[in-house]
């Protein structure tokens, strides 16, 4: 008579967890480094944006200063005439920021967004002309730190991950916070300017934490283009604003080795 065996019980793949993104290896960042990128909207040239890393000369921390400026140009600025500075002060070791500090020329108002980053929360000061400050702290029970943009920029093109592996983190834009989820997409050839290129493409998209109901629905999408070198330097982005799809393409980019020790001396604000 044949015997009859339970069959073993089939072993499910578990999906790997999505983590926190953070530095994968022993980054060396230039000690000065200037990107220049112009930017399009629907199109049409809209402005140019500017970014800027370097030590900070009165940072005995070693402490690496972030700025970038944004100025519309054009026929988009007869329309709406928006400029906007920011300044990022962040730790080099660990890419978490510890301050930001964010300045918006919209036509005749002025709105400025400062914040003090920490583990697990934001705690942020927001002034629009005219207006006396608003204060919040915006928090995250899970304990991560929150970025800002210009630091999640910096730490988006440093991320080490094979094609296919997913990751997150919190960013503060402007007032109100966001979680972003990415995924390293590999290699991809793209062509600019005449050229082609070897990059690496990471995709994402973002939604606010405590949303307002009318934005409930709200989710900004953006894909960027690296160098598929050390430098990991931005070649295109594409990505989802309030008003539409903007596109920004390198025109320029200098960098000096880390070994010239360049710094700083600037304000310690947004201009």
């Amino acid at each position: 008579m044949a015997c009859s065996s339970t069959p073993a019980p089939r072993q499910v793949a578990r999906a790997p967890a999505i983590a926190e993104l953070e530095w994968n290896d022993a980054i060396v960042l230039p000690a000065l480094e200037k990107i220049s990128a112009e930017v399009s909207v629907l199109g049409v040239r809209a402005g140019v944006f500017d970014f800027e890393l370097a030590q900070a000369c009165d940072a005995p921390r070693g402490d690496i200063e972030i700025r970038s400026r944004m100025s519309t140009v054009g026929v988009v600025r007869f329309f709406k005439a928006t400029d906007g500075s920011s300044l990022t002060v962040l730790d080099p070791r660990d890419a978490r920021p510890r301050t930001s500090d964010l300045l918006v020329l919209d036509g005749t108002v002025t709105r400025r967004y400062q914040a003090r980053h920490e583990p697990g929360a934001a705690e942020t000061t927001y002034v629009r002309s005219g207006q006396s400050p608003k204060h919040e702290t915006e928090r995250i029970p899970s304990g991560e730190h929150p970025l800002d943009m210009p630091s999640a920029f910096l730490l988006l093109r440093y991320w080490s991950a094979e094609p296919g592996t997913e990751g997150y983190f919190y960013a503060l834009l402007g007032k109100d916070l966001w979680r972003v989820s990415v995924r390293a997409r590999g290699e991809r050839r793209l062509e600019l300017q005449g050229r082609k290129h070897s990059t690496l493409l990471v995709t994402g998209s973002a939604r606010r934490v405590d949303p307002k109901p009318e934005q409930a629905d709200d989710q900004r999408r953006f894909s960027i283009w690296l160098t598929n070198d050390a430098s990991r330097t931005p070649l295109r982005l594409e990505g989802d604003v309030s008003f539409g799809k903007v596109h920004m393409e390198l025109k320029t980019h200098e960098s000096e080795p880390a070994q010239r020790q360049a710094c700083v001396r600037t304000p310690r604000t947004a201009e």
